[in-house]
């Protein structure tokens, strides 16, 4: 039992080692998260982002979402966020949930949107996949991501597949990544952080509206 641990820490390690390499080279490459796998690159090299957007035949530019491994990284590429949302969002990550708020000025411009604002994201990770915790953690930035698929077809999650598609537009696919999800299986979520206490939502999908009220509404109680 020992001796699997021992064999499953190192193979994780290689796994971390090998998917940085593959991010410095300038390669696109499978990340697993808490929804369906996704594409990520180095969002510093333009090339890598460029080829990213061309293996999904992306017709416009599209600001992507950025993963993170905690909330205090989220603090460091938004500007400052409002004192409720710094006592919130720590209660609600890591999950399945993007929230979107103003960039700072520190994050590569593929991450910004037309009106300035920047969606981050800390997914929460099946053991399986949790090198992939230790590779957002040691770099210093976010890393974008993706869906796996062509623009407006079917994501590509496991299988055959994925492996195909890998192969066709020489994209790293690591060798440890988590079974795929259930077909029925909701994408994450996007919340708006407007203000001090108002926020939209731009998809409903893996927290719903109640339990994510919840948790805001419990905390806005304790605040008035």
């Amino acid at each position: 039992m020992i001796r699997a641990s021992i064999l499953l820490e190192e193979k994780q390690n290689q796994q971390v080692l090998t998917f940085l390499r593959n991010l410095k080279e300038g390669k696109v490459c499978v990340h697993p998260t808490d929804t369906i796998p996704g594409l990520t690159c180095d969002p510093w090299n333009e090339s890598s982002i460029e080829s990213l957007e061309q293996n999904k035949k992306r017709s416009e530019k599209k600001a992507f979402v950025g993963l993170i491994s905690s909330f205090e990284k989220a603090l460091r590429f938004w500007q400052p966020l409002p004192k409720f949302w710094i006592k919130l969002l720590p209660y609600v990550w890591p999950r399945p949930v993007t929230f979107i708020w103003k960039a700072g000025t520190n994050v590569p411009t593929c991450f910004v949107s037309q009106n300035g604002e920047l969606a981050l994201r800390y997914p929460r990770l099946q053991p399986e996949a949790y090198w992939f915790h230790r590779v957002m953690d040691q770099v210093d930035y976010p890393l974008p991501s993706t869906s796996i698929n062509y623009q407006k077809g079917t994501p590509i999650v496991s299988g055959e597949e994925l492996s195909d598609f890998c192969k066709m537009h020489s994209i790293y696919l690591p060798d440890l990544l988590p079974p795929p999800p259930p077909a029925h299986s909701l994408p994450s979520s996007l919340i708006r952080i407007i203000d001090e206490k108002n926020y939209e939502w731009l998809r409903k999908g893996a927290i719903s509206p109640d339990e994510f009220s919840l948790l805001y509404n419990s905390l806005k109680l304790s605040h008035l």
